[in-house]
């Protein structure tokens, strides 16, 4: 693999290491954070309304307490009904019934039950007389106030809900029973979403046999007292030890005494959610908060598209970053091999020109250097090899003079001879005498021509080596 390939692969490894480890811990970080944010805020708006809610039945409760306790009220009940006064107090009733129901919007009935247990007056006129002495509003409202749950009502054909109060003497005996029979739709506003944190937020009632009394998001208006929650966070709300704790201290202290009371389960659906509670104890109602896991962390989804395209931005950046760095590391490198090539060509003149300070700089200066260096070696050795083919000329020419004058010599010398050998010949009979003479002196001639000749010989045999080591150094030149 090439340095420039090598370097764009260590910058892409290190960017997606670098990158993919902060997106995962940014998203555990956020999921994190999401989580405990939604624990605050479904508590808080679970405790929030739930506060509301008993606000409201408080306060309806206290207008049933001032109803019964009015003096009209006592003065009807007491009056016998063959009594003259009767018709009149009794249309005070009526009158004072009737004021209720206009005052508030909320009251689709109110009415009077005697000691006896039978409906003496009424907004509806066609109730009175009927006999509601086994009704629990009436038998449980004989010495307090008490809330009767949601249920149908086949007067109004509505759903409604029953606030009664005792009606009680000075004496506080027993007198009667008022009651006020409320539409349940201002309290599916107060329980209604406004503002929350998705879709799938949720806020409904459910009562102590954990039926709904409020409307689902999802499956509307059907589900008040047909469909069950047996939720975890419903079982918890109905749990004797939290319910005793709110009766008493209401919600202060309720998340350091029971946790922080959002559970990770199944609602009703069967789809998981984030959820928590509030136990209503005026009525003996479980506000239930959640909101879908999926909805809840959805989130995550867009963090995750966001980091993909930040992925990619960033990755094309990066990968142009480290197409520039290693641009300007292998860009020298493309040079220094170029003049190594042409010093390799045998371009000694060749000089490489990095206008940088580090390392690469420093290679390119040692590379000049060594081009200076080399220029100087061949010039060095061009000069030697002229002086050497010099030397080796000039004595090559001495031996092809001393060849010269030894063929010369040795041309007198025959000459001579033959000459010699003439006059010997014409002479034979003058010069027998002197044969052994001349013969010695011819013996001795001889001998030294002998003797040049093995001079020459030499000569030649030394010329030849000469030739050899003149090639022998050639060859190493070319070397």
């Amino acid at each position: 693999m090439k340095i420039k390939s090598r370097i764009n692969f260590s910058f892409v490894t290190i960017f997606i290491l670098i990158l993919s480890f902060v997106c995962f811990a940014v998203i555990v970080y956020a999921s994190n954070l999401v989580v405990e944010n939604i624990r605050s805020y479904l508590y808080l708006s679970s405790h929030s309304k739930a506060e509301h809610i008993r606000t409201f039945v408080q306060g309806q409760k206290k207008t049933a307490v001032i109803l019964a306790a009015a003096s009209v009220y006592r003065d009807f009940l007491e009056e016998p009904k063959n009594s003259s006064q009767y018709p009149i107090i009794k249309k005070k009733i009526d009158d004072r019934l009737a004021r209720t129901i206009a005052a508030d919007s909320n009251i689709d009935e109110t009415l009077i039950i005697g000691v006896d247990g039978i409906v003496v007056a009424s907004s509806d006129r066609n109730k009175e007389g009927v006999d509601l002495s086994q009704e629990d509003y009436f038998i449980l409202a004989k010495d307090e106030v008490f809330v009767k749950d949601l249920y149908f009502s086949g007067t109004t054909n509505r759903l409604n809900y029953i606030i009664s109060a005792p009606v009680k003497d000075d004496q506080d005996n027993f007198l009667g029973v008022s009651v006020l029979s409320y539409s349940p739709n201002k309290f599916f506003s107060l329980v209604k979403i406004e503002d929350g944190l998705g879709i799938t937020e949720e806020n409904f009632l459910v009562n102590r046999n954990r039926f709904f009394i409020t409307p689902s998001i999802f499956w509307g208006s059907d589900v008040i007292l047909k469909q069950k929650s047996n939720a975890k966070n419903v079982v918890d709300c109905f749990d004797p030890d939290e319910v005793a704790y709110v009766e008493k201290n209401g919600y202060q202290g309720l998340r350091e005494k029971f946790g922080s009371q959002l559970v990770e389960a199944k609602d009703y659906r069967g789809v998981d959610v984030f959820a928590t509670h509030a136990y209503i104890p005026e009525t003996g109602w479980c506000l239930v908060s959640k909101i879908d896991r999926f909805d809840a962390l959805s989130f995550r989804s867009n963090l995750i598209i966001t980091f993909v395209i930040i992925f990619i931005i960033a990755g094309l950046i990066f990968i142009l970053i480290s197409r520039l760095i290693s641009e300007k590391i292998i860009s020298p490198l493309r040079i220094l091999k170029l003049g190594v090539d042409k010093i390799k060509q045998g371009d000694f003149d060749s000089r490489i020109i990095v206008e940088s300070k580090d390392e690469i700089g420093e290679i390119s200066d040692s590379f000049n250097d060594m081009a200076d260096d080399l220029k100087k070696t061949k010039l060095a050795l061009e000069n030697y090899n002229k002086k050497l083919k010099k030397q080796v000329d000039e004595q090559t020419k001495s031996l092809e003079e001393d060849k010269n004058k030894l063929e010369e010599v040795n041309s007198d010398l025959e000459q001579k001879i033959r000459l010699r050998t003439a006059d010997l010949e014409k002479n034979k009979s003058i010069q027998e005498q002197l044969i052994e003479q001349r013969t010695e002196e011819l013996n001795q001639k001889v001998e030294d021509l002998e003797k040049l000749n093995k001079f020459m010989i030499n000569r030649e045999n030394k010329m030849i080596e000469l030739k050899n080591k003149i090639k022998e150094l050639e060859n190493k030149i070319k070397s």
